[in-house]
């Protein structure tokens, strides 16, 4: 098993799109990349979330969803 501290840590980022069922929440991006066989078919980024209001630990978003946050 790798140490904890070796592995990278990803992006942490906001969702700041409005239409976006987690709006405002914040999480860090896994480096899991998907693209929906329907809809714009963009990629999106697997985000794990820190305070979904829902109890959902995680989500998808697209590039335009999210901004970059700095460290806690």
């Amino acid at each position: 098993m790798s140490d904890p501290a070796s592995v990278p840590r990803l992006q942490r980022v906001q969702i700041v799109d409005r239409q976006h069922p987690h709006f405002e929440e914040y999480g860090r991006f896994t480096g899991t990349i998907i693209t929906m066989k329907f809809g714009t078919r963009e990629p999106m980024a697997e985000v794990k979330l820190e305070n979904c209001q829902h109890g959902s630990d995680g989500c998808f978003v697209r590039k335009d969803e999210v901004n970059a946050v700095p460290e806690r």
